[in-house]
């Protein structure tokens, strides 16, 4: 009994240690696990405001999309580069030459959106590709100078200049579309172009509208998108998109969400 006593009095102290040690590392492994689960919640919380409020208009958007020439003003055109092998296609800080008239205005360090022309749309006019931006860097009496400084596709010889404008990106919220949402007796707008005249578009897709400033519309101006399924039957809400570009009878878009793949000749209308 006497050797049981001398024993236990022996290993109490290691006892206690072992057991100090233990509730230490339970409380860290506790403090350890309440970080993470804050540090998660965090995260998610993060999370959600991204979702909630992210530029829903782009720099791309604005000035890598198309647009419709409403009028045959494009005198301005790439007539010459600086390349040893005659390059035809043009990039990032290429030299380009261009044609001007006397007492155009012109100055150096302005900047111009380089278009390219392609097809007519309906009789709205033609459609113009946005393929990037050059700064004036030297003029003379019938040629100006610039450089490229940024180039969202194919830069070639003929492509025309036209005054660059600055446009703010738009931040807020995507809001999806009311399937519910009903269509007014005044449906008139109509979509008349698909990016790269493709048969179907879904969301993050650009497409042209067959209205306008004219109309009231302006960038940043959200409309929904509906379809006549039968002359039986309602038009449906299949989508909303967004207002990425104005000219007066017409008005560049993307699609910000949809139930369904978007086609040619559906109908738009202001929320």
């Amino acid at each position: 009994m006497r050797n049981f006593m001398s024993q236990t009095k022996k290993t109490l102290p290691l006892f206690l240690l072992v057991f100090i040690l233990f509730i230490l590392g339970t409380g860290k492994l506790s403090s350890d696990n309440l970080t993470q689960k804050e540090e998660t919640k965090n995260q998610i919380e993060k999370a959600r405001i991204y979702q909630d409020t992210y530029p829903v208009i782009s720099e791309s958007d604005l000035y890598c999309s198309f647009f419709i020439i409403e009028n045959e003003s494009l005198k301005v055109r790439i007539i010459n580069a600086i390349k040893e092998d005659e390059k035809i296609l043009l990039d990032y800080a290429d030299i380009i030459y261009f044609n001007r008239e006397k007492e155009d205005g012109l100055e150096i360090n302005q900047i111009f959106l380089i278009v390219e022309k392609g097809p007519k749309i309906k009789n709205l006019g033609f459609l113009g590709l946005k393929r990037g931006r050059a700064r004036v860097i030297d003029l003379g009496e019938t040629w100006g100078k610039a450089q490229v400084e940024k180039a969202c596709d194919q830069v070639m010889l003929g492509h025309f200049l036209i005054p660059f404008e600055e446009k703010e990106d738009i931040l807020e919220g995507r809001l999806g579309f009311e399937d519910s949402q009903k269509a007014e007796k005044d449906l008139k707008g109509h979509i008349v172009y698909l990016e790269r005249d493709y048969q179907q578009i879904a969301r993050d897709n650009w497409a042209i509208i067959d209205l306008g400033s004219e109309d009231g519309l302006h960038i940043g101006m959200k409309l929904n998108i509906f379809r006549i399924l039968s002359k039986k039957f309602p038009p449906e809400a299949i989508g909303d998109l967004i207002v990425i570009g104005t000219q007066g009878k017409s008005a560049t878009i993307k699609i910000l969400s949809c139930q369904d793949v978007v086609k040619l000749g559906d109908l738009v209308q202001s929320k």
